[in-house]
């Protein structure tokens, strides 16, 4: 249930969230000590103050984490990293705060919250001066060979192009067999024979070693770490003995459509198999998660429902005095196992919004979507009223977003296994979501799609909580996705 979340954090991205812990319970430390409340110079005054500096650190290093202060798109970038910071912080007071007024017992002197929080926010900044060269550190890369040289492997090369490789570093590429060539010709490995010859299928016992040792001989001194199979035919004389010895040398050696998948938190769809889906790990904990999952869907709907029932009351009333017409808006969307379920929201276009036709795209600056509807969408309040379908059990809190039939069917004869999305239930928030900005055009379908079935293979306790929190994210800053 908690171990199938699929996605590779970078050690440097691992190392300098650990760092920044470390500097927030430094900081109450520091803060307790300018306070006057007392210095805590014993261990026993230290850990009797534990608690309170794990509460602290730990709401300002989850909201931190939720703005995306530790996301690999932005972490090196300063401008979008201080204002992450910023509203992170903020947000950290606000419920610290909240947190104190609720459960009085858990309350700190608003003295030494206020020099933490000031002096915490200038150790992340001298930290985050210098972590360019914590990412740039090749110690704290895994060291790759890529057997391959063709579409696949002109895939990973353009990973480290686009800077999306903190986590590795390839060493090359390694030719296999008649594979047309599309990665840069310098990062082809020379006089290495992989062993793959397009006219023989050699297996593990078929006696052909052609290349075994010149291959493993080749990657040891290299120091590599893992070899990447990126051959798109691999019935034909893949080095099996050679990539077994690998293992048994103690590299990892894995598939592309795996690496792929665990590098981008997507499925490549070109390079998707049905036997990918068979053998490869996923799915192992999602028959014990999904109770679990109702349970939580349920608590949590009632109780954002009451929470959220001022702001509901305010939208439905702006709603009538911007324009009139019916406040909800029911549409038909398609859910669990391909059935039709009527979704609510709170209308944010004009009623007749599509009389000149059917189903339409709808899009960021859809002229159809009225002044205080995108107002809703930005803030995303016109999503509350689904609250109640999560309720009835048509929707979860996470999950593929649900499409309108018409949709469905379009790309279902145009996309490969786009009917998968639907073995599990849609969501009001989803990976796709998370990582790709709103869909309007077949093309969008196709890249959150690669999205989605990553999440229905990978679904988890643990991928929904990092949904939940980067939800906020996207929230805010709704144009910032990569």
């Amino acid at each position: 249930m908690l171990g199938n979340y699929r996605v590779r954090t970078p050690a440097c991205l691992l190392m300098l969230a650990g760092l920044e812990a470390v500097i927030f319970v430094a900081s109450f430390y520091l803060g307790m000590t300018v306070s006057w409340v007392g210095v805590p110079g014993t261990l026993a005054q230290a850990l009797e103050a534990l608690p309170q500096a794990l509460l602290y650190s730990g709401v300002l290093w989850l909201t931190m984490f939720a703005v995306g202060a530790y996301h690999r798109d932005y972490v090196l970038k300063r401008a979008e990293v201080v204002a992450r910071m910023i509203v992170g912080f903020a947000v950290s007071f606000a419920v610290l705060t909240a947190l104190f007024f609720a459960v009085p017992a858990l309350s700190i002197w608003r003295s030494i919250v206020v020099i933490a929080l000031a002096s915490a926010f200038l150790g992340v900044i001298v930290v985050r001066v210098w972590a360019p060269r914590l990412m740039d550190l090749d110690l704290l890369k895994r060291r790759l060979v890529v057997i391959g040289v063709g579409a696949q492997a002109a895939k990973i090369e353009a990973l480290e192009q686009t800077g999306a490789a903190l986590g590795f570093v390839c060493l090359g590429y390694v030719a296999a067999g008649d594979e047309p060539v599309e990665v840069a010709a310098e990062r082809i490995l020379p006089g290495i024979d992989s062993g793959i010859d397009s006219g023989v299928d050699s297996g593990i016992d078929s006696g052909v070693d052609s290349g075994v040792d010149s291959l493993v001989d080749a990657l040891k001194e290299r120091r590599v770490d893992e070899v990447v199979v990126a051959v798109r035919d691999r019935r034909r004389g893949l080095p099996q003995r050679a990539l077994v010895d690998c293992r048994l040398a103690g590299m990892t050696v894995v598939d592309y459509a795996t690496f792929y998948a665990e590098e981008t938190g997507q499925i490549d769809l070109e390079a998707l198999q049905p036997s990918w889906f068979l053998y490869s790990e996923g799915f192992s904990g999602l028959r014990s998660y999904k109770p679990l999952k109702r349970v939580m869907d349920v608590v949590a709907a009632l109780g954002l429902l009451v929470l959220s029932l001022p702001v509901s009351l305010l939208s439905a009333g702006a709603i009538l005095v911007a324009g009139g017409g019916p406040v909800l808006h029911r549409q038909v969307r398609v859910g669990l196992g391909g059935r039709p379920f009527v979704l609510w929201k709170f209308r944010s276009m004009g009623p007749d919004a599509e009389r000149d036709g059917g189903p339409q795209w709808a899009t960021p600056d859809d002229p159809r979507i009225t002044a205080i509807g995108g107002w809703l969408r930005r803030t995303r309040i016109d999503e509350i009223p689904q609250l109640v379908n999560v309720l009835k059990g048509d929707m979860s809190f996470v999950g593929p977003r649900p499409e309108r039939p018409h949709f469905v069917t379009q790309h279902s004869d145009e996309l490969p296994f786009y009917g998968d999305r639907h073995s599990l239930k849609p969501g009001l928030t989803g990976w796709a979501q998370l990582n790709y900005p709103y869909g309007a055009s077949p093309q969008d379908a196709r890249k959150k799609l690669q999205y989605d079935l990553y999440y229905v293979k990978f679904c988890s306790f643990v991928l929904d909580m990092i949904i939940i929190l980067q939800t906020a994210r996207v929230i805010i800053w709704p144009h910032s996705m990569r």
